[in-house]
């Protein structure tokens, strides 16, 4: 997911939240002993999938910055520090996003690293291995590759 859907879908998120609670607030004033109205399921829904995406489960980010941190509003300095104790700046869901995507990055690094290690074995093989080399380039003649013909 793109970070301009990343932020579109939490803006509507953040906007259905604040008319919900609003519509809650106003049940409540109706009547005292009202429990007011939740629609969870559009929310549980919308974070399931968010936290699939983002592989966010078990940290835990998005559900914090929207419930802890109120969308961001009550974030301050400090409060959320990364492992060399720099600061995590989560005001905006930009910020979250590129949390995200970051975290995301770090626990797929190894794996990326490993592919281009592999893959740069594999074409040094395949060269030894098939050995095509420009016959045109420096060498002079036609530009083909050796082993190959043109019908």
């Amino acid at each position: 997911m793109n970070k301009k859907t990343f932020i579109q879908i939490m803006d509507r998120f953040q906007n259905e939240t604040l008319r919900e609670n609003k519509l809650d607030k106003a049940m409540q004033e109706y009547d005292p002993d009202s429990r007011g109205l939740r629609y969870g399921r559009w929310s549980d829904l919308t974070m399931d999938i968010l936290e699939e995406i983002f592989a966010d489960k078990d940290n835990s980010w998005i559900p914090y910055w929207i419930y802890e941190l109120d969308f961001g509003k009550k974030w301050k300095k400090g409060m959320c520090t990364d492992k060399n104790k720099k600061d995590i700046k989560l005001k905006t869901s930009s910020d979250l996003y590129d949390l995200l995507v970051m975290k995301h990055y770090e626990q797929y690094e190894p794996l990326f690293k490993n592919i281009k290690n592999e893959k740069q074995k594999i074409k040094s093989e395949v060269k030894s291995v098939v050995g095509v080399q420009s016959v045109g380039s420096s060498k002079g003649g036609s530009g083909k590759k050796k082993g190959t013909s043109r019908r």
